[in-house]
């Protein structure tokens, strides 16, 4: 378990991945001018399959499919293109597809949005519950015992001892359970 000055820390570190993840050209006018540039140099250092396409159309595909995505994923995308790390079925001395791009910017974000559900994990874990030995051998004989009045048998050795008294009541409940429930239908 995280102590407290840990917990803070990593509430933070959550709390700044959040604003990253939320910068995105659809909310943030500078993420907007950021995507814009990226793209441009993405462009006009690949060139794209069709040559005859308008370049302003062309920008407008990009800033839709991308408009959602945070600026620093698709940079990190480019950068994963420029590098030819996304597989052999791409040909990477072209441009991607705006679509393409995308799916790319989308998995470099989701690494991150995988890092932050770890994050949040460990700040909702509970500590782990240590039981004594004893403890646990009385719990396994009251399963036991509540296992063969519900008519079926334990295979460990030593669980198979329980006590009398518990056991007789454990399945004089079971049978009044079951009356209940045979009186219910």
């Amino acid at each position: 378990m995280p102590t407290l000055p840990q917990r803070d820390l990593i509430s933070r570190h959550i709390g700044a991945l959040d604003a990253i993840c939320d910068r995105t050209p659809k909310g943030d006018r500078a993420s907007d001018k950021a995507m814009l540039v990226l793209i441009s140099k993405m462009l006009l250092t690949l060139p794209g399959k069709r040559q005859e396409v308008d370049v302003e159309a062309k920008g407008e595909a990009y800033a839709a499919a991308l408009e959602d995505v945070p600026v620093w994923a698709v940079d990190q995308a480019i950068r994963g293109w420029y590098r030819g790390s996304y597989g052999p079925q791409h040909d990477y001395e072209w441009a991607p597809a705006p679509a393409t791009l995308r799916a790319f910017a989308m998995q470099e974000s989701w690494k991150v949005a995988g890092q932050r559900e770890k994050l949040q994990s460990i700040l909702i874990a509970e500590p782990r519950k240590e039981y004594s030995k004893e403890h646990c051998a009385r719990m396994a004989e009251r399963v036991t015992v509540i296992l063969r009045a519900a008519g079926r048998s334990m295979t460990k050795p030593e669980m198979l001892t329980a006590d009398k008294d518990y056991a007789t009541r454990a399945i004089a409940d079971l049978r009044g359970r079951k009356r209940l429930l045979e009186s219910d239908s």
